[in-house]
């Protein structure tokens, strides 16, 4: 009789399936059945369905439960082990951490009596070490960069260096993801075509820079014809809109780059995004990429002082070189989007503010950013002594315990996500016929929240691909001063971020059209979305509304979303929720919204 296949399981968190992580877990198995051994992949519901969770987690008695905790999801996390430990111990022996929080909150785990090992960094090695582990009950020594409980407390494995080359790791089998969170799974596809990090950066754990084989290197290319299989083995699975390339920096050998761009325009054909940097892009590059599919490229600046940035990283040196890159790319149709990373060791107010001022000068579609969180000193983890708790060092204080620092901060990161808002919107065709077009005027929108990063414009995904909307953080609102005509109408179209069915609380999201005037306040609309019970609730939903029963003259339109049945200011559990609004314009001849597949479209008319 054949032995019944190992489980591998990930925890879902957030809204959807994500990809980065089902690749990592689904090359463990593809290896493990390299090595003879069957293997599948499961995906168990997260945090916002603790209770289905743990019975599916029961029920099917994973031998490895892989939790790659996301941003701002520790707290969810801890409260699904905390529900686990206390109705299903026997479960601890499976589960291990690792994503970007994984190894940043070591102490957090590391106290936690479910979490039997914490990744740390690259996981591909350490996932398949762990399957390996699984079936031979050899001890976890051998797995590069992962933290074990041992008996006696918990022990660093030494980076042994017996990893794998890249060209070499197994393909994964899309068909372990079963097709019911396939459907669900939104946006482009991932890829891989380079591995290891090309450059130098100071603020990265030490695991990540180990070298990637014998020969101590620390980057890898794939191979082009590899690449391409790859690409076709996602593009016939899934048939995604588009692939993205999640290297650290896009391969930029000039042979590689024209090898590629022949075979990718010919045999695959889907647009493509990179990650890259100013010293890769040359014109000839630029040109060849742009006419194989390239339509977005992203660049990681850091900070936008050049000499600040210079200290940390190797890459995008010099501001010049930064603005002649992106311009180019901007005359070849490809959009770039500039990520910075704020609150660096010796961050200063003058420096943030060159970042805002630099960010602001470049034509780029779209800005990001997020704050320093100190990696923990990987050098100080050597020592394998057996301790009751991890020593979580870090290489330097957080800029949010600099008090001179938070105002400055609190300001760069306001003054960047303005100018995201701005660049996005700035793409958007204006309806000419509209007193308000909400995404245009969408800078001069005033907001109401309890949360401090209510609103903000971004595409949904699969819903709307390449379209901007407006997403409102539940529970937020966004009012815009306009006049009002005789027979004024307002457009616009609504629907919840894309998620896996069955993740949204019951009470569901409300949204809500108002207007102001004279002192009066009148409910045009509200219709509640909740995707947990309705299908039709998962499509984008369209309308056209008369303002009556307001008047001509000045008023204020107000876009509200709140948790249906609970107090306006009540937070959801668990989680943010995103509210879009799409298409939102008031005028008196605004044209029909465009219909999308799947949408469904409601129209009220003037009936005078």
């Amino acid at each position: 009789m054949n032995a019944p296949p190992v489980q591998l399981a990930l925890v879902e968190f957030g809204n959807a399936v994500q990809w980065r992580d089902w690749l990592q877990l689904a090359q463990a198995a593809a290896g493990l059945r390299a090595a003879g051994q069957e293997a599948e992949v499961r995906v168990l519901k997260g945090p916002r369905q603790r209770s289905a969770a743990l019975a599916d987690w029961k029920r099917s008695k994973p031998g490895l439960v892989f939790v790659s905790v996301p941003k701002e999801q520790l707290g969810a996390a801890l409260g699904l082990f905390d529900e686990a430990a206390r109705s299903a111990p026997e479960l601890a022996s499976a589960l291990v951490v690792g994503g970007t929080l994984g190894t940043l909150c070591t102490q957090e785990f590391s106290n936690h009596s479910m979490a039997q090992g914490i990744l740390l960094g690259d996981y591909y090695e350490g996932l398949l070490g762990l399957a390996a582990w699984h079936l031979s009950g050899e001890a976890q020594e051998d797995v590069p960069g992962l933290w074990w409980r041992g008996a006696r407390g918990w022990v660093l494995s030494p980076a042994t260096p017996r990893l794998v080359p890249f060209a070499d790791l197994p393909e994964p089998r899309l068909s372990d993801l079963r097709p019911r969170h396939v459907l669900k799974v939104t946006g482009s596809a991932p890829l891989q075509a380079s591995r290891g990090f090309p450059f130098r950066s100071l603020f990265s754990a030490e695991p990540l820079l180990r070298p990637l084989h014998d020969t101590g290197d620390f980057y890898q290319t794939l191979p082009v014809d590899r690449v391409i299989q790859r690409a076709l083995f996602l593009k016939e699975a899934l048939r995604p809109p588009a692939i993205d390339f999640v290297d650290e920096l896009f391969p930029w050998q000039t042979r590689w780059v024209e090898e590629f761009a022949g075979r990718w325009a010919e045999e695959v054909g889907l647009p493509f995004r990179i990650d890259s940097a100013a010293e890769h892009l040359t014109e000839a590059n630029v040109r060849l990429l742009a006419g194989a599919g390239l339509r977005r490229a992203r660049f990681c600046l850091e900070s936008g002082n050049d000499k600040f940035r210079a200290r940390f990283s190797t890459v995008n040196v010099g501001n010049p070189a930064v603005r002649e890159a992106v311009e180019l790319l901007a005359k070849a149709n490809v959009q770039t989007h500039a990520h910075f990373l704020l609150g660096a060791p010796n961050e200063s107010a003058s420096t943030l503010e060159d970042t805002v001022k630099f960010a602001d000068s470049l034509p780029v579609a779209s800005v990001g950013y997020e704050v320093f969180r100190p990696w923990p000193q990987v050098s100080a983890w050597r020592d394998t002594e057996p301790a009751p708790t991890i020593a979580t060092q870090f290489i330097c204080a957080s800029p949010y315990d600099q008090q001179d620092l938070l105002r400055p901060l609190q300001g760069a990161r306001r003054g960047l996500a303005a100018i995201d808002a701005r660049q996005r919107a700035a793409q958007h065709q204006r309806d000419h016929d509209a007193a308000l077009d909400a995404l245009s005027d969408f800078a001069y929108g005033a907001v109401r929240s309890p949360h401090e990063h209510a609103v903000e414009v971004r595409g949904f995904g699969g819903l709307n691909p390449g379209s901007p909307v407006i997403a409102l953080r539940v529970p937020s609102q966004i009012s815009w001063e306009t006049t009002l005509g005789a027979r004024s109408l307002v457009r616009f179209g609504i629907a919840l971020e894309p998620c896996l069915p069955g993740l949204r609380h019951r009470p569901g999201v409300s949204f809500s059209i108002k207007i102001q005037q004279d002192g009066e306040t009148y409910r045009l609309f509200q219709k509640v979305l909740l995707q947990a019970l309705d299908p039709d609730s998962r499509h984008w939903h369209w309308f056209t509304l008369p303002t009556r029963p307001a008047k001509v003259g000045r008023a204020t339109v107000i876009l509200e979303s709140t948790l249906y049945g609970r107090p306006d200011e009540a937070l959801p559990e668990d989680g943010d929720i995103w509210a879009g609004w799409a298409g939102v314009a008031v005028g008196e001849h605004l044209a029909a919204p465009p219909l999308m597949p799947g949408a469904i479209h409601f129209a009220a008319e003037d009936e005078s």
